[in-house]
């Protein structure tokens, strides 16, 4: 099944978000797709949570504009795509070619391996810190003590958690749901507004008593925003969830993968530390504690 992110405007988009955060005209200007295609585009990886809105600015005329950027998710969905080819992955000595070829090839890849780290470092570190995202943030730190290794750890987990989707089914259905929701609501809301005649307020009559009473007047575009306002709020709560469960579904898997090494030199870093109990407090209290609690209930009692 294509997701969005493999779509082609859409992977577009995506792939220029993931360079740095923009505003739809600068998105324009850097992909030379026509705006509309842009709009929709963002429209798409907006409603799968793969980007989000980071910032607004001032336009020149004084309109806001708003700043998009990758989600955790859309960062999960980047690196599960980022190629990393080792260059002692090469194959032997060809007869067609001679040591001092073989040798150029091997420094050319060995070159471009390193340009590959460079660019995976500097996504991470940008992303982590757009999304204050401790693991991200010490990615040359955690580099330094583990090796070119972490980067290959890095891509595989990210792997692993898109596979996974660590977000409940249960809760992701309720994202989907409010999300068609949201969508249909948006349309019906432009629909509206093309049509003059139904956006006048309509006069709504009741009977009492056998006779008719006036009541207020209805206005049917108050309404759907009303409505609309309300689902985004609630939209807006699951998806503060969702990105909750993906950064610490990461976070637990590369504690998995590295509790077990001892990296290199001084491992002392307060800020991973930190983060590291954050993710043990979080699962704690999602599968500990009720199971703690539980076994207090069925607990001898005291005397």
């Amino acid at each position: 099944m294509v997701t969005i992110v493999e779509m082609k405007n859409p992977r577009i988009i995506f792939e220029a978000l993931a360079v740095r955060p923009m505003t739809k005209w600068e998105l324009k200007q850097e992909t030379k797709l026509e705006y509309p295609r842009v709009h929709e585009a963002i429209s798409l990886l907006e409603s799968e949570h793969y980007v989000k809105v980071l910032d607004t600015v001032p336009s020149k005329k004084g309109r806001e504009m708003k700043i998009y950027g990758l989600t955790f998710k859309g960062v999960i969905a980047y690196l599960e795509r980022f190629s990393l080819r080792h260059p002692d992955l090469l194959v032997p000595l060809s007869a067609e070619e001679t040591l001092e070829e073989y040798q150029a090839k091997r420094e050319k890849d060995k070159e471009e391996y390193r340009k590959k780290l460079e660019q995976l470092a500097q996504f991470l570190e940008t992303q982590g810190k757009l999304l204050d995202y401790p693991l991200f943030k010490e990615t040359r730190w955690l580099a330094e003590h583990y090796g070119d290794a972490f980067f290959d750890d890095v891509l595989d987990i990210a792997r692993l958690i898109g596979a996974l989707q660590p977000f409940p089914s249960g809760a992701k259905q309720l994202l989907n749901q409010l999300q068609k929701q949201v969508d249909e609501l948006k349309k019906e809301k432009w629909m509206l507004l093309r049509d003059p005649e139904a956006k006048r307020k309509i006069r709504v009559t009741v009977a009492e008593d056998g006779k008719l009473a006036e009541t207020d007047h209805f206005d049917p575009l108050e309404n759907i925003n009303e409505e609309l306002e309300e689902s985004e709020k609630q939209l807006e709560t699951l998806h503060v969830q969702e990105d909750k469960w993906w950064r610490m579904g990461f976070a637990m898997r590369f504690a998995e993968r590295f509790q077990h090494l001892k990296g290199k030199g001084n491992m002392h870093n307060m800020v991973l530390h930190k983060f590291f109990r954050e993710v043990a407090d979080f699962y704690r209290r999602l599968e500990v504690e009720p199971s703690e609690n539980m076994a207090k209930i069925f607990e001898s009692p005291s005397g």
